[in-house]
């Protein structure tokens, strides 16, 4: 219910007390957690930075922003990194309201999907990795048969954005 019947100005309203402006068409990032441990998930920001960094490239950065819904068990070592003051999403931002005014999801494993999918919004799956996250973590369901695109690439992912004919 919250993401079709959310306060969309209010939701608007609490990332701007937050310090990050929604004046664009939002794309979120939001993929799962890493690793064999979920009390110790491998978190390296660097990634998440360079991922927004190399997807601005291909994008059109006056139509859109990227914004990033880690994990909550990644949230934290994102904060402590100090490289996301106006991208990293609250954890006090419901996620349901915030999908309300995502326009464009990129996940990978995460089933944050299976949500957004009430939006009727495009999503785009981001797996570089699916043979080491399957032999670890195994999925929900295989990439062909996910809701969207199945990519390996940032650049794909730009392409694909640039494709979406909004």
């Amino acid at each position: 219910d919250a993401i079709v019947n959310a306060n969309t100005l209010d939701v608007h309203r609490k990332l701007n007390t937050a310090g990050i402006h929604t004046d664009k068409k939002i794309i979120l990032y939001a993929p799962t957690w890493k690793g064999a441990d979920y009390n110790k998930p491998e978190v390296n920001p660097d990634d998440y930075y360079n991922f927004k960094r190399e997807l601005e490239e291909y994008i059109d950065t006056d139509k859109y922003q990227i914004l990033l819904k880690p994990h909550q068990v990644v949230y934290k070592e994102l904060v402590k990194s100090g490289m996301f003051s106006n991208s990293l999403i609250p954890a006090f931002i419901d996620t349901n309201e915030l999908l309300s005014i995502t326009d464009i999801l990129i996940s990978d494993y995460s089933s944050i999907f299976f949500d957004f999918l009430a939006s009727d919004k495009p999503v785009l799956f981001y797996i570089p990795d699916l043979e080491e996250y399957k032999n670890y973590r195994g999925l929900y369901m295989e990439p062909d048969k996910l809701p969207g695109p199945a990519l390996t690439s940032v650049r794909e992912i730009g392409n694909s954005i640039n494709n979406l004919g909004e």
